[in-house]
């Protein structure tokens, strides 16, 4: 794939602009390293080991890459980087347009790169980027978060309990809620129904998805597709489908940090952004 920015990480002295075909990672901070996730940004990468080490290379611009002060002068990371200024050991790393986050075990989760819109947590008066990792302001709510997905310029946060936040740009509704100005502090994102239970989530350059399933022995009810306007995006969850997960996955009864198995009625749910459809536009070129 592309390699503008030195993200797929080959050796120090690439400067091949794309990758044909898959090629191993091995160089830098990861040779040797057993790695248990990793997430792909815009221009950037970002591996997590079995250990809780955070790696990070590629695209350093607005300090996307937490790799602190030393690294602000340099722009394109080639081999892959221990990021060494955490506070904890990590147990999830993600990827965004222009920034990145890292969850601490007991849900603590830490961001770094461009805030511009608020992506991080701060408002932008206040921070316009960051290349050290750090915590957001959560206002007036207690957040342990378990995963995070990041948007071009959007970030969402579940947490131990089920509940959906985010905080960011909301130009597009990919905060599930009507459009309007950026989002500094992490915000409850509302579902259709309260009582669904949220167990994953992904977000896209401009739109977000979450993946929720009914309480067990609730009976499941089709309900007909939100008809949408193409002129205008939708700014609240939307449902656009209904399909039975595989007995074989683990998905939470209890909770949203549940590991009980069950095949409940999964859904998803869209949060559609601009005219160009679920898609949106792409992320800027900024590299």
């Amino acid at each position: 794939g592309d390699n503008l920015g030195g993200q797929i990480g080959l050796s120090a002295k690439s400067t091949v602009a794309s990758i044909p075909s898959p090629q191993r990672v091995e160089a830098g901070a990861l040779r040797g390293l057993p790695i248990r996730q990793i997430s792909a940004g815009a221009r950037h990468s970002i591996a997590l080991s079995i250990s809780g080490q955070v790696v990070s290379w590629g695209c350093n611009k607005h300090g996307r890459l937490g790799l602190g002060a030393k690294f602000d002068g340099v722009e394109t990371v080639n081999l892959p980087t221990v990021v060494s200024e955490l506070p904890g050991v990590a147990r999830n790393v993600a990827g965004g347009g222009r920034h990145s986050a890292v969850v601490l075990r007991k849900g603590f989760v830490l961001l770094a790169g461009d805030n511009r819109s608020g992506q991080l947590g701060h408002p932008p008066q206040d921070l316009a980027w960051s290349s050290s990792f750090m915590e957001m302001s959560h206002g007036d709510i207690t957040l342990k978060v378990r995963s995070v997905a990041l948007g071009e310029a959007h970030s969402l946060f579940l947490s131990y309990a089920g509940e959906l936040y985010g905080t960011g740009a909301s130009d597009r509704g990919q905060l599930g809620e009507p459009i309007g100005e950026c989002v500094y502090v992490p915000r409850r994102i509302p579902m259709p129904n309260t009582d669904w239970i949220i167990w994953a989530v992904a977000a896209g350059p401009g739109h977000s998805l979450t993946l929720a399933s009914e309480p067990p022995g609730t009976l499941s009810r089709c309900l007909p597709l939100q008809q949408h306007r193409r002129q205008s995006a939708p700014s609240t969850p939307l449902r656009t489908a209904s399909v039975p997960t595989d007995p074989t996955v683990n998905a939470p009864r209890g909770g949203a940090d549940s590991d009980d198995e069950g095949s409940p009625l999964a859904r998803t749910l869209a949060y559609h952004g601009g005219s160009q459809g679920a898609l949106g536009d792409e992320a800027d070129d900024d590299a």
